[in-house]
């Protein structure tokens, strides 16, 4: 995952180190209690403050706030949280259709959903 935030009036490319577990528990609950219709300044700053820590703490909340344009935003913070979902789900799809060498179609679907 990577991530292009303006900081000093220069573009400047994050990648995310290894994603922890305790990201994927992180981001299930955000997902549970945020209201993407009705956001508050303290949810927004949950949100960003996640996004900051999936890629490692290179960079600040202020440089997030600062260094994203507006209208990609909400975009780029639910990115993040489904691509670290997705990345897990990914494992376990592989891990499914790894355990015989035979693709498990019904268990597949279930790591889809």
């Amino acid at each position: 995952m990577q991530l292009t935030l303006k900081i000093n009036g220069e573009d400047k490319v994050f990648i995310a180190p290894f994603i922890k577990g305790r990201l994927l528990r992180n981001a299930i609950q955000l997902s549970k209690e945020t209201n993407f219709e009705e956001l508050t300044e303290e949810t927004l700053d949950k949100l960003v403050n996640y996004v900051v820590e999936v890629y490692g703490k290179q960079f600040t909340q202020d440089d997030f706030y600062d260094g994203i344009s507006a209208p990609d935003m909400i975009t780029t913070i639910t990115e993040t949280i489904h691509q670290v979902v997705g990345t897990t789900n990914v494992k376990q799809n592989e891990q499914v259709t790894g355990l015989d060498g035979e693709q498990h179609g019904e268990a597949v679907d279930l790591v889809k959903n």
